[in-house]
């Protein structure tokens, strides 16, 4: 059965690097610890392993870094073959094949040190402002948990305002920042932050490859999926994710079986 699987996994491996005779391009947003420019290069975890399958299918691959509403719209348009460090939700799978999971982490909320605050249910947030980046993924989870509880929620352009606002006591007594936790560690770090504390996950969030459905075929989907499992099976995905602190998602049993 996994001859027959392999065989099956090879033919389709080179059928795949012939259907794709241009290059693929895929785009992402500056997202630090998971996608940056380090030597006029996209690096991160993402970037590698989606290189890594790149280089399994033998495609030619290339990577532009972007803000993310563009890298949204050249993707979603058929612009580009994928995005990387896309959250799995039902509306980014209306424009994307998405891989099986890569990764997970959390949205985490953040509070000054000096604060008692430890998230445990909605109704803690009640009085609270928070800051959180919009719109994304992250303020909609807060919007839809909070909808109906008296909460203030405020949009920012960038984590780093939201953060900065925090700290800067701009929201007041009662404040908090939702973020995604890595991101939240990875600009307190850079930035040098050293009076904010994680005081709660608001809910777990799983990160995944998306490819365009408007440039990418189903079948050309598929076997690239394929090879991002064997990447996962292989434990490679893992070592990825290892070298950069991160953790990689959960095994279902289907794959867990092979």
């Amino acid at each position: 059965m996994k001859t027959q699987y392999l065989t099956g996994l090879l033919f389709g491996l080179l059928f795949y690097a012939s259907a794709v005779a241009e290059p693929m391009l895929w785009v992402t947003e500056p997202f630090h610890p998971y996608s940056y420019k380090e030597n006029s290069k996209v690096a991160g975890p993402f970037a590698e392993i989606v290189q890594a399958a790149c280089d399994r299918l033998k495609v030619e691959c290339t990577m532009e870094i972007m803000p993310w509403r563009r890298a949204l719209y050249m993707a979603e348009e058929g612009q580009a073959s994928g995005l990387f460090g896309v959250a799995k939700t039902p509306e980014r799978e209306k424009s994307f094949f998405l891989s099986d999971p890569i990764l997970e982490t959390a949205y985490s909320f953040f509070a000054l040190d000096s604060t008692r605050f430890r998230y445990q249910k909605i109704q803690d947030l009640n009085g609270y402002t928070i800051g959180v980046y919009g719109p994304s993924a992250t303020s909609r989870a807060l919007q839809n948990s909070a909808q109906g509880q008296p909460v203030n929620i405020v949009i920012e352009v960038t984590n780093l305002t939201a953060l900065k606002k925090l700290i800067g006591g701009r929201y007041g007594d009662n404040a908090l920042v939702l973020i995604n936790r890595e991101v939240g560690l990875s600009l307190a770090k850079e930035e040098k932050i050293t009076n904010l504390k994680l005081a709660g996950d608001l809910q777990p969030i799983v990160y995944v490859i998306g490819l365009s459905r408007k440039k990418v075929s189903e079948r050309q989907a598929r076997l690239f999926n394929d090879a991002i499992k064997e990447l996962i099976k292989e434990g490679k995905v893992k070592t990825i994710l290892n070298k950069h602190g991160m953790r990689p998602a959960r095994l279902t049993q289907q794959q867990k079986s092979g």
